[in-house]
């Protein structure tokens, strides 16, 4: 009998505790949560296209469990920082212009950014990389009250595949 009721309540316990992780909190509308994604995103894409390396990471969770994935490598945020450090020491600044974007609400805490935009990059002997497909995808979840990327895909045609695809539009 005490196994049974111990069965009982054991099951109850997680029962509950099952339904309450597939609640969420719904005191905010999706607009909402959308238009501080789109402001957080922006803010982002502002930073990054100054250049400035601490601004924009704050949009980053810097935990352990952050990934990135370019260039066919995937990143801890540690690797991340480096080549975000890389990078914006070797830029002056970045034009880019979003073409699309969705914002896709998982729940109130989770959310998935997709963006397709062009991307003019000044490099520091003011030459220009012209990057007319730049296609990302970013998760974000809500940590302390701010959205922060948890996970990123970025992704590019490499030179010359560009290069075929405009000879072959002309």
């Amino acid at each position: 009998m005490k196994t049974i009721l111990l069965y009982a309540i054991v099951t109850i316990y997680f029962t509950q505790l099952l339904s309450c992780a597939n609640t969420t909190d719904t005191t905010k509308d999706s607009a909402a949560i959308k238009s501080e994604i789109k402001q957080t995103m922006g803010n982002l894409f502002h930073y990054s296209s100054t250049a400035n390396l601490d601004s924009t990471l704050i949009y980053f969770d810097s935990s352990a469990d952050f990934r990135a994935m370019d260039d066919g490598k995937l990143y801890n945020y540690n690797e991340f920082m480096q080549l975000g450090k890389e990078t914006m020491n070797a830029i002056k600044k970045q034009d880019f212009k979003v073409k699309t974007e969705e914002i896709i609400l998982l729940n109130d805490s989770l959310a998935h950014y997709i963006v397709a935009a062009s991307d003019d990059i000044t490099n520091n002997d003011n030459s220009v990389t012209h990057l007319p497909d730049y296609a990302g995808s970013f998760l974000l979840k809500y940590i302390n009250g701010n959205w922060k990327v948890i996970f990123m895909h970025e992704s590019v045609p490499p030179a010359p595949a560009a290069d075929l695809v405009q000879a072959q539009k002309k």
